[in-house]
């Protein structure tokens, strides 16, 4: 359990800012980096049941919050997109 700590303080650093709070496209963009860091984690650690019901609900979770986005058109995902801090690129 102490192992799979660290990938739950993780996804903290990818919240959305403040003027995007009310934007569900951040909150699926963020819980997919959970799940990727999660994911990550649990490949390339020993792999326990508590990483794997960690990484099960973390893609649920995921899955859960971008449905409404699977069929979306891309422009319409730009505009929304542009709330989000995660999506814009850092020099």
């Amino acid at each position: 359990m102490k192992k799979i700590l660290p990938l739950f303080i993780l996804p903290l650093f990818f919240a959305c800012n403040s003027n995007s709070k009310n934007n569900e496209l951040c909150d699926c963009v963020a819980a997919g980096a959970e799940a990727d860091s999660i994911s990550a984690y649990y490949l390339v650690n020993e792999q326990t049941l508590e990483g794997k019901e960690a990484l099960e609900k973390a893609i649920e979770k995921r899955d859960k919050i971008c449905l409404q986005f699977e069929n979306m058109l891309g422009h319409e995902l730009q505009e929304m997109a542009q709330d989000c801090e995660e999506l814009k690129v850092k020099e």
